[in-house]
Parts: C-alpha cells; structure tokens; sequence
C-alpha cells in the first residue's frame, strides 16, 4: 500500500479540513491520512498502523513555528522506526520537528506538486 499523510501543526482554529493534494494521492492510489496536533491518541493509533502496513509513504507537513506537536510525536516516532522509503514536503518552519524529521530515513522534496508529477509519469 502506497499511503500519503496530512499533518497540520497549527492552532486549532487554523487546521483544514482537508488537504488540497488529497485527491490527486487518491488517483495515484495512496490511502490517505490525515491529522493534526490536535488529534487524538485513537488517530494516532490508526495512523502508526498505517505506517507499519505501507510500502511507500509520502508526508505532507503544513507547520507553525509556535505549536506543540501534540500527539504527532506519536507519528514521527512510528516513521523513525520504519524502514519503508518516504519522501516528504515541509511547509513552514518548525524548529522541534525539523530536529526530528533528521532521525526518521526520509528524503525531503521541493513541492508536493513536483512528486506527483513523478509519481503520475511513472504509474503510466
């Protein structure tokens, strides 16, 4: 299983509902994750499962410098003990998460744009 993530680390009443790219992993055939630090220990849960099933992992991090990760601790500890290729796209600046995302075997993209377009030419 290919799985994509959402993760927003911001206030409360700044979180989406929803990604933008979400739809776009869906056609590429990701399952898709979402969550925030806001979430709860039973998403957490979920999304660690997630991890531990996927053969691929794409994370999108929309961040705020300002915010706590909350339970997404629970997240980036679950992807530093997966040996699963991941690629990821950090949007923000996060002072905390930056320090972890060195630990977790992930390599850093331009653009969520950039890597569907690669995903998309190379499923054809």
């Amino acid at each position: 299983m290919k799985l994509y993530c959402y993760l927003q680390i911001k206030p409360l009443n700044q979180i989406e509902f929803t990604s933008k790219s979400s739809d776009d992993f869906r056609k590429l055939d990701y399952l898709i994750f979402e969550a925030d630090n806001h979430s709860n220990a039973f998403l957490m849960q979920q999304g660690k499962q997630l991890i531990q099933e996927a053969l691929e992992i794409f994370i999108e991090i929309d961040a705020d410098p300002q915010e706590d990760l909350g339970k997404l601790n629970l997240i980036f500890e679950s992807l530093r003990k997966s040996q699963i290729r991941t690629e990821y796209h950090l949007k923000g600046k996060h002072n905390t998460l930056e320090k972890m995302l060195k630990f977790i075997k992930a390599h850093q993209v331009e653009s969520v744009h950039s890597h569907l377009i690669s995903k998309g030419s190379a499923s054809k």
